[in-house]
């Protein structure tokens, strides 16, 4: 396997270990569920407080100290990798989206959990208040009278009017690359047709048809940001920034990092707390540990959602390092996947090779190496670990546990780790001794400095189950978005990468899976058109997004991950624990405002976090 160092060690114990064990007849378990969240309305189930208990004494609590907190202060923390341009509305690359996330409103955002999972329940952001038509084809919004543009020119502190909402959705329609997830003027299968202003403080949207994602994706941190009209021609915005957002960028050096200030023109005058925000570029691992250590870095990441630190550093962290604070983060809802290109004679047209694929891996043993479970066990604290379906695990409510063959139904079989299985999958579909394929991932730092390795494990399973890869590291702004992400199966071999979530289920399976998304990742099983997509998740596809009633989606929903399971258009990665995240205590509200979107946690979270400077590392706690 191509694995090396401490990961390559740790996954062959691990994996010879498993493999043990299964030649023995030994199961595993279902891992329990902690709190559950929901979609864009307040419809999650809440599960039973049922999950593993904390015996280890290690945890922190999550502790609300927003009445006590103080105003102002520097909040440092990191960032892995530059953006390849300060501007949403054009780039659709995840680093901009973060950077969005602090500096540009949206028209909604989600509400964030406080010490519990968000519900993904959305809320105003520009919009003080909207009304839906009894025909759910038109949303009217009512703008905010508060809320001002950047004080410093050309924007200078002049009010945010509803024609910079139209002007950004007509900016985003033209040039966003993924504008076809919304606008249905690119794509008629997608729902929004237009964007008014009958008058300075409303918007009126009016929808092509019916759909119960356009809210939710009106919230989305992936999508629409909202840009102030002088950013067309009278300051570049690929290189600065003039929003309305909680933060402002004070300075940006490419390859070096940001620097934001409190935005004193935000609606919100109580928040944030922090004056300002610095997130200097890192890009190496150690150098990222070696500032958390001496306290000049007070968390890995501003959201829990963002973890970046190795598992297996945690324990060790906090052993020599007792002040800190130690929490245990939500289920992540980013994740990564591998996906297939199909031109010419592709052996991925054959489905028998797509679920020999997702059989060869040893998901148990992956998710004990990935996030050093068994250390965490032996030291009484609560471990959580769940199986990828075809939703991410960390959207209680909707995903589906493939290890529950009772819930999941019999294509459960295709996420289990059966490699002679596997094989005579491959060998029945004519490929006996296996064959040579291209396998493409970055191996620069956007999607994480672990990430390289873990797509080599991905690989690694590949070529165990006899496949012959030839690695392939294009670039990520010229090649890897184009041509492999939004490349809807047009190119050779497997792709390995990141993935994002969107605010919706029904939406991000529309994006993925049904021919007419922007991220279109499916195949026609008939093999005639590889575009025209697979007719059983299209229309399911179809029918999650006309239905309102929330209980009825989730059937939907279930349904499309068990049939997806067969079809495996799409590999997800093995699974996941639910991550512990340090902190220095001298972060307030550390880990309490737990965001409900990808991307969106600058004004989410990061506001209710303020500097406490009568705690670690400041003054020893």
């Amino acid at each position: 396997m191509s694995t090396n160092g401490y990961w390559h060690n740790m996954l062959d114990s691990r994996l010879s270990r498993r493999r043990a064990l299964v030649a023995a007849g030994a199961g595993t378990a279902a891992a329990a569920l902690l709190a559950a969240c929901g979609s864009s309305k307040t419809d999650s189930k809440p599960a039973a407080d049922t999950g593993p208990k904390d015996t280890s004494g290690l945890l922190s609590k999550r502790v609300d100290t927003s009445s006590s907190a103080v105003k102002g202060g520097t909040l440092p923390s990191w960032t892995n990798a530059d953006v390849t341009s300060l501007d949403p509305l054009t780039s659709q690359s995840f680093t901009t989206q973060i950077f969005a996330g602090f500096v540009y409103s949206r028209i909604l955002k989600v509400v964030p959990g406080v010490t519990v999972p968000s519900k993904r329940d959305v809320e105003g952001d520009l919009a003080e208040s909207w009304e839906v038509s009894p025909d759910k084809l038109t949303v009217t919004f009512k703008i905010r009278k508060n809320v001002k543009w950047d004080a410093r020119e050309p924007t200078n502190s002049r009010a945010v009017g509803a024609d910079d909402i139209v002007w950004s959705w007509n900016k985003y329609v033209a040039g966003g690359l993924g504008r076809a997830d919304l606008s249905y003027k690119v794509n008629p299968d997608s729902s929004i047709d237009s964007m008014t202003s009958p008058d300075a403080n409303t918007v009126v949207v009016k929808l092509a048809a019916p759909d119960s994602n356009a809210l939710t994706m009106l919230s989305s941190s992936s999508h629409l940001f909202i840009m102030p009209k002088e950013s067309e021609d009278k300051f570049d915005a690929r290189k600065d920034a003039r929003g309305s957002s909680a933060w402002m960028l004070e300075k940006y050096q490419p390859s070096i990092g940001f620097s934001y200030a409190r935005n004193p023109n935000w609606y919100r005058a109580d928040r944030p707390f922090a004056d300002k925000l610095e997130t200097p570029i890192v890009t190496e691992y150690a150098q990222q540990l070696a500032q958390f250590r001496a306290g000049n870095v007070l968390f890995f990441a501003p959201d829990a959602r963002q973890v970046a630190i190795q598992q297996q550093d945690v324990l060790p962290l906090k052993r020599d390092i007792p002040d800190l604070s130690l929490l245990i983060a939500e289920q992540a809802t980013a994740w990564f996947n591998s996906w297939f290109g199909y031109n010419g004679n592709s052996p991925y047209k054959d489905a028998r090779v797509r679920q020999a694929i997702s059989m060869s891996y040893d998901r148990d043993s992956w998710i004990e190496a990935i996030f050093n479970t068994a250390d965490f066990k032996k030291q009484g604290l609560p471990v959580d670990t769940r199986w990828h379906s075809h939703v991410t695990s960390g959207l209680d409510g909707w995903w589906i546990n493939p290890q529950d063959e009772k819930a999941f139904g019999a294509n459960a079989q295709y996420f289990k780790f059966n490699l002679p299985e596997a094989k005579k999958l491959l060998a029945a579909a004519g490929f006996a001794n296996g064959f040579e394929t291209t396998a493409t991932y970055l191996t620069t730092p956007q999607y994480g400095t672990t990430f390289p390795t873990q797509a080599t494990i991905q690989i690694g399973f590949m070529n165990d189950l006899g496949l012959k890869t030839k690695a392939n590291n294009p670039d990520y702004a010229t090649a890897w978005l184009n041509s492999y992400y939004y490349g809807k199966g047009a190119f050779d071999g497997v792709a390995v990468g990141a993935d994002s979530t969107e605010q919706d289920v029904g939406a991000f399976f529309f994006a993925r899976f049904h021919p007419k998304g922007s991220r279109f990742k499916g195949f026609d099983p008939s093999g005639t058109d590889p575009k025209a997509g697979d007719p059983e998740l299209t229309k399911m596809i179809d029918d999650i997004r006309k239905e309102f009633d929330v209980d009825k989606r989730r059937q939907i929903a279930a349904r499309f991950q068990q049939s997806a399971a067969k079809s495996m258009y799409m590999v997800p990665f093995p699974g996941q624990a639910a991550p512990f995240v340090p902190r220095w205590p001298a972060v307030g509200n550390a880990g309490v405002y737990l965001s409900g979107s990808q991307y969106g946690h600058g004004t989410e979270t990061v506001i209710h976090n303020w500097v406490d400077k009568t705690k670690a590392p400041f003054k020893k706690a």
